[in-house]
């Protein structure tokens, strides 16, 4: 994962590789869990996805950018979209069950205050 600005967060990569007979396609999803919002959010939500092909045994870099909106949650009392400071959970795989890669990121106060939401 890297950092990239207030407006994009971060971008998660990673690599798909096909299997070594046969053409094939496949869809690498990223879910992102908060469980420290003040209010109740699934806990998973997909925030982005990347269609891929691949040859056989081809390897393709992906990467998914995620935004302050992957983040956010809409505060009825502000009617604004806000981060809630804190640790967040990614995960990656080809479905809500596949947690082929997982990790965290911390949000700090600075950056949910600062995020700009399009």
């Amino acid at each position: 994962m890297t950092y990239i600005s207030r407006r994009h967060l971060l971008s998660f990569g990673l690599a798909l590789v096909g299997p070594s007979a046969i053409r094939s396609a496949w869809v690498a999803e990223v879910y992102v869990s908060d469980s420290h919002a003040k209010v109740e959010r699934p806990s998973k939500e997909l925030k982005g996805f990347e269609k891929v092909s691949l040859a056989a045994g081809e390897t393709k870099h992906v990467s998914v950018p995620l935004d302050a909106r992957a983040f956010a949650y809409w505060d009825v009392e502000t009617r604004k979209w806000k981060i809630a400071p804190g640790k967040f959970t990614i995960v990656a795989g080809d479905s809500v069950e596949s947690e082929s890669l997982k990790g965290n990121i911390e949000i700090s106060d600075v950056a949910a205050e600062t995020a700009q939401f399009q």
